[in-house]
């Protein structure tokens, strides 16, 4: 199959514009939970949006709704490491991690593994999970690789392209918007533990690694929710981003009628 290497590289560049835009979002603006109940409305209002589409529409609305959730989890992922004291990278790796080793019929990263439909996908995805350990996904959390981001992007857009994925081809950005919500609750669980472990608080470590991949499988729904959404209403996934960048966090949280994170002054 033949890559397109300029859309990889715009999509590629922006994302690296959104992360970055998400660094002006300062711990006095919004902590881990907010951004977490921020994220969680406005997965809400695209799952609400969804619906009114037909597919092969296209909705400047709908893709801006998924920009604004996917700059909310990062967002939500840059609030935690700063909180936790981790490498904001480490949720990437490990999701890009996750996600090859579950998916070994993929021949980018497989291991020559075959996959015809999505029940067999689906299979090897619980086959692999089911022989997970704890802690296997671990390395020095304060060192993660830079290009992680870049990593799980690849992973993504393989995965969501037609030719390459039989279970991809069966799901939907409302599909995954729905595991988002579920993800959300996870992360926000995590969340809450080391909030309330307090420094150097007993199994404390073991909830980093938790806490990281929970944000890891928060942040691979959202980007397939974008490349799904591009992929069935003709939207351009690295546009989306893109957009989603220029946008200040105070317009997004008024957008998400979430009072508590708009009445801040962002």
């Amino acid at each position: 199959l033949v890559r397109d290497s300029r859309r990889e590289a715009a999509a590629q560049q922006a994302l690296a514009a959104l992360m970055e835009s998400v660094k002006e979002v300062k711990s006095e603006d919004l902590d881990s939970t907010e951004c977490l109940g921020l994220l969680k409305q406005l997965t809400k209002d695209a799952l609400e949006r969804l619906p009114s589409l037909e597919a092969g529409s296209c909705d400047r609305r709908l893709g801006l709704e998924l920009g604004r959730v996917l700059r909310a989890s990062l967002a939500a992922a840059s609030a935690a490491s700063r909180d936790f004291a981790f490498d904001a990278s480490e949720p990437f790796r490990r999701a890009a991690a996750k996600v090859k080793r579950r998916t070994p019929y993929m021949s980018e990263w497989g291991d020559g593994s075959l996959a015809h439909t999505p029940e067999e996908a689906r299979n090897f995805w619980l086959q692999r999970k089911a022989g997970e350990t704890p802690g296997m996904d671990d390395v020095t959390m304060t060192t993660a690789s830079h290009n992680s981001p870049g990593d799980l992007l690849f992973v993504v857009e393989r995965l969501t392209d037609p030719r390459r994925c039989p279970w991809t081809r069966t799901h939907t950005a409302k599909a995954l918007l729905r595991f988002l919500l579920d993800e959300i609750e996870e992360v926000s669980q995590e969340v809450a533990v080391l909030s309330a472990a307090g420094a150097g608080g007993a199994g404390q470590l073991a909830h980093f690694g938790a806490l990281a991949s929970e944000l890891g499988d928060l942040l691979f729904n959202a980007l397939m929710a974008i490349y799904l959404a591009a992929r069935d209403y003709g939207l351009d996934a690295a546009a989306l981003m893109l957009e989603a960048a220029g946008e200040s966090p105070g317009s997004m949280a008024r957008s998400a009628r979430c009072p508590a994170v708009a009445s801040k002054k962002l």
